[in-house]
């Protein structure tokens, strides 16, 4: 059989849903709760904005209270929760 003999097969061009993770309900939980905003878990508890708690460092022997004071710990945090991406917030620690 010769080459110009062989039959003609058309490519049909499929009408599959693409995936959109991004909008998935649960990618959309875990985006929130990796950012400082209120959010609702995945059980349906609405979860607080994420503040430091203040810390009594007065009998700690590193003095952290002494060399970092509050407006420097919530510049640190919302440095930190403003980062989107984890591996950014993982680099963040690092580097700190």
């Amino acid at each position: 059989m010769p080459h110009d003999m062989d039959p003609v097969i058309e490519k049909r061009s499929t009408l599959k849903r693409q995936r959109k993770p991004e909008t998935w309900k649960r990618n959309i939980t875990k985006t929130l709760n990796n950012q400082e905003h209120e959010h609702v878990d995945s059980t349906g508890k609405v979860k607080a904005k994420k503040v430091p708690k203040s810390v009594d460092c007065s009998k700690c022997r590193f003095k952290c209270s002494e060399k970092i004071n509050d407006e420097e710990r919530l510049s640190i945090n919302d440095e930190y929760w403003s980062l989107i991406d984890y591996s950014r917030k993982k680099g963040f620690l690092l580097a700190s």
